[in-house]
């Protein structure tokens, strides 16, 4: 499982979308609330590139290519917190 909230100036963005993208497709999506937070379910071990798709964030987020993000979830560990803060 990975979760975590998502940022912006200190402040929770309080809609949209969490992507995980590997090889160049999206492969786990979660709903941002509107405490900032987002979790997903049954993710396998790797490397991803994030993109946060929401109008409260600037548009290069929305591309994994130009987010900037990434996080590694390895195998046989715990739950994964993972917290997004957009400048």
């Amino acid at each position: 499982m990975i979760g975590g909230r998502v940022l912006r100036g200190g402040q929770p963005v309080t809609a949209g979308k969490v992507e995980l993208h590997s090889n160049g497709a999206a492969v786990a999506v979660a709903d941002i609330n509107a405490e900032g937070s987002y979790s997903m379910d049954l993710i396998e071990a790797g490397e991803y590139h994030v993109a946060i798709v929401s109008e409260h964030v600037p548009e290069k987020y929305a591309d994994p290519q130009t987010s900037g993000l990434t996080i590694q979830m390895e195998a046989g560990t715990g739950p994964l917190i993972a917290d997004f803060e957009i400048p």
